[in-house]
């Protein structure tokens, strides 16, 4: 997309007169680093990968909930005590 059109379609959206082309970011995923989502995506992979072990894809599934208690924990300080 060209710059001019990428812009255009920013316009747009923010009139209303267009849906967003792209879903909102889900905002557990916004608090954690690059390196939380890189071991996030892993976990996740490694726990649905039929070849994987099912000791390891157990595992890999407690990782991943980990990883979301830990976002899920960053989000609610972030956000006591403000309005929504």
């Amino acid at each position: 997309m060209t710059r001019a059109l990428a812009r255009r379609v920013r316009e747009l959206e923010a009139s209303g007169r267009i849906p967003p082309l792209r879903p909102p970011r889900d905002p557990l995923l916004e608090v954690l680093s690059d390196d939380e989502l890189r071991e996030l995506q892993t976990a996740v992979t490694t726990s649905k990968h039929p070849a994987t072990d099912p000791d390891d894809r157990q595992r890999a599934k407690e990782r991943a909930a980990g990883i979301y208690d830990l976002a899920r924990a960053r989000l609610a300080s972030n956000t006591e005590g403000k309005l929504p």
